[in-house]
């Protein structure tokens, strides 16, 4: 089993990611993630079924509706959104 270092070091070795759980009203986890992703050169997609737009970017409804699919996932979803996000 990997440490932690070399787990995260794995995910964060990926090149799109997406973020499912950011959110169009709140400044949340998730929208820190995010904003922390493309800040540093990721390719990055928001996710969230209510929105279009989070923060001028385009908002997807889902990992199947992104331009590419991603290498990654970040869930900061309630739990209820998880469970439905891990099955995609």
């Amino acid at each position: 089993m990997p440490t932690f270092e070399e787990a995260t070091q794995r995910f964060l070795a990926q090149k799109v990611i997406a973020v499912a759980g950011v959110s169009s009203t709140n400044k949340d986890a998730a929208n820190y993630i995010f904003e922390k992703l493309k800040q540093t050169g990721y390719e990055a997609y928001a996710i969230n079924p209510n929105a279009t737009e989070i923060e001028g970017e385009k908002c997807y409804a889902n990992l199947a509706s992104t331009p590419k699919l991603p290498d990654a996932v970040v869930i900061a979803a309630n739990p209820a959104a998880s469970l439905s996000i891990s099955r995609e």
